[in-house]
């Protein structure tokens, strides 16, 4: 796992991008929570209220169980939607491109080994043949 976490880390695309995620959403569970809570109606009356509904609706899980009743609200939702979406989608094709390279990484060292341990037992056919061709050879001239 560390490997990996590693190997992500070390992108400075997935960085980029997972900080500009996470600012993203803790503004929009910051913003939403100032503006509903303005509302006699609202449904979001706190911080954690809101980060709940900022990383439900970036998720596109979208529960429905809290939902911003302002204009305000619901244009920060759009904002969300249309920037959060793309970063999130982004982060996970990042996410399942380096495992898949990963594997195939490892894929190709196991091939590489046992070509190695294949050419070592032709190499060593190879010396008993010609012992045999030279033991041969002694045996016939005498």
């Amino acid at each position: 796992m560390t490997f990996i976490h590693h190997q992500l880390f070390g992108k400075r695309r997935f960085r980029l991008l997972f900080v500009l995620l996470t600012v993203l959403v803790l503004a929009a569970a910051v913003a939403i929570t100032y503006f509903e809570s303005q509302s006699s109606r609202g449904m979001i009356n706190n911080f954690f209220d809101g980060l709940w509904w900022s990383v439900v609706t970036v998720a596109t899980v979208g529960y429905g169980d809290i939902v911003p009743v302002t204009t305000a609200g619901r244009i920060v939702g759009m904002v969300l939607i249309g920037v959060g979406v793309p970063l999130y989608l982004t982060i996970f094709v990042i996410v399942g491109t380096t495992l898949s390279e990963s594997q195939e990484r490892f894929h190709w060292r196991r091939t590489v080994v046992r070509l190695d341990e294949i050419d070592t037992k032709l190499e060593e056919i190879r010396k008993g043949q010609q012992y045999l061709v030279e033991d041969g050879a002694k045996k016939s001239k005498k």
